[in-house]
């Protein structure tokens, strides 16, 4: 991660996207398309990062049908 930062900070990867966009334009590998995305995705503002529970005992059906199975023997 370092590194990626580093390289993000100093314009390493600026120059490289420029450096293969230049060299494949080029040749005519590029074609120069806009594309927008505009999704929005809201959730509510206490499902984003709220604790989870785990299974409550007995409510799962295949905790249940084990039980029955165990207590039938």
């Amino acid at each position: 991660y370092e590194r990626f930062a580093r390289w993000e900070a100093d314009g390493t990867w600026a120059k490289l996207l420029e450096y293969v966009q230049v060299r494949d334009d080029a040749v005519g590998r590029v074609q120069w398309t806009v594309a927008v995305d505009s999704t929005v995705n809201r959730a509510h503002q206490h499902a984003a990062g709220a604790r989870k529970r785990g299974t409550r005992p007995g409510t799962n059906w295949m905790i249940r049908a084990t039980r029955r199975r165990r207590q039938a023997l």
